[in-house]
């Protein structure tokens, strides 16, 4: 049987977080959530997801910043993106910026058959 997902969620809804998380558990997967980029950060110190969901808009640092940051850290994890944004033009600002890499973006909620779904495609 191969190993667990290792998804990690920067995400400051919590509730949001509750509900990708009761998820998770019925696909067996393995769920960190982080409300702060801080705490990203320190986890990351010690090892790295094999997938990331990344909010857009986060009250202190904005998703995409977050993500270029990332990049510029050597971090190549695959990233989906995640917004509560409507227009086209805001979902695909995650995916037009050169050199930051994210997969694919997802409008909130985001359902478990499309981070499986993408994640097989990350392989």
């Amino acid at each position: 049987m191969a190993d667990p997902l290792d998804l990690w969620i920067l995400e400051d809804d919590i509730a949001l977080c509750s509900l990708i998380a009761e998820q998770c558990k019925r696909q067996h997967w393995q769920l960190q959530a982080f409300h702060h980029p801080r705490s990203l950060d320190a986890a990351l110190a010690e090892r790295s997801p094999d997938l990331l969901l990344l909010d857009q808009m986060l009250p202190e640092k904005c998703g995409t910043d977050i993500l270029a940051s990332l990049r510029n850290c050597n971090h190549r994890f695959p990233v989906l993106m995640i917004s509560a944004m409507a227009a086209p033009s805001d979902r695909v600002l995650g995916l037009d910026r050169p050199g930051i890499g994210s997969r694919r973006l997802h409008q909130q909620a985001i359902s478990i058959q499309g981070i499986t779904a993408a994640n097989s495609k990350f392989d």
